[in-house]
């Protein structure tokens, strides 16, 4: 048990080690040539594809929803028989809503000056939401979210091929999923509307999950199944255990916030 475990320490410092240096390779080095190429190719296409502005913003805002709504379809009815493509329909979407967000807001900074007198769609447009929201996925937000997925990744193949390590090991790796989400949330950049995307999207996961455990449970009311205690356990773990965490940091950061405000009040006083 003991060479296990050593092993088993070993095998992760390797891991995460070149998971680290991949992942400054990915910031340094492929992020800067994505953006590059992002705005060369938005370029290229406002300046020699796009003959219709109006039409192309609501093409682009259209594609985006639908291809998001796919994406969670996807996952939700197919993810769990699928994890390959599950990991690489994903990385795909992250890099379409980089190039997609990228498009748009170039196409929005040629049309600032412009009045739309025809249509008020496309004026809001200029301003939505949610294509605002998903071009921060093309940021540090999406690559650190590879980054958490991939140590993750490592520490349960780790976990499968080393299994006979003392149980305290294991109990460490599992509960370190739904704290490692927390801190992807709040501690990846403290920018309010990365941090405020980062929280939705780890609601997302969480209904998702809520409704795939919602299924599993039908299933075994009918006996279509046998419970799983694997599954009912990681489950468990995100949806109780993270949600715990993520209101404690949340309450927290709401009364560091608030008793900063306070104290320059009473200095200004």
């Amino acid at each position: 048990m003991t060479k296990n475990l050593v092993l088993f320490i070993i095998f992760l410092v390797i891991s995460i080690s070149l998971s680290v240096y991949l992942s400054y390779i990915i910031n340094k080095k492929l992020f800067p040539k994505l953006d590059e190429l992002s705005i060369k190719v938005s370029n290229y296409l406002i300046k020699n594809k796009v003959k219709n502005d109006n039409r192309a913003l609501i093409i682009s805002e259209i594609m985006l929803l639908f291809i998001t709504i796919a994406i969670i379809v996807f996952l939700l009815f197919y993810g769990k028989e699928h994890p390959f493509y599950s990991c690489f329909f994903v990385l795909l979407y992250v890099v379409l809503c980089f190039f997609v967000s990228t498009f748009m807001v170039n196409l929005r900074k040629k049309t600032a000056t412009r009045e739309f007198e025809n249509s008020k769609f496309i004026s809001s447009l200029k301003n939505s939401y949610f294509i605002n929201r998903l071009s921060l996925l093309g940021g540090r937000t999406g690559m650190s979210l590879y980054a958490y997925i991939g140590i993750i990744f490592i520490l349960i193949t780790g976990l499968a091929i080393f299994s006979n390590i003392p149980y305290q090991a294991g109990y460490v790796i599992f509960i370190a999923i739904p704290i490692g989400l927390a801190v992807w949330v709040y501690f990846t950049s403290f920018d309010k509307p990365s941090q405020s995307l980062r929280r939705i999207l780890s609601y997302v996961l969480l209904l998702i999950l809520s409704f795939i455990k919602s299924i599993n449970d039908f299933k075994i009311l009918l006996d279509l199944q046998e419970s799983n205690p694997m599954n009912d356990y990681l489950l468990f773990l995100m949806l109780t255990i993270f949600t715990a965490i993520d209101r404690l940091f949340k309450s927290v950061i709401d009364d560091y916030v608030d008793y900063n405000s306070k104290s320059e009040k009473t200095v200004d006083n």
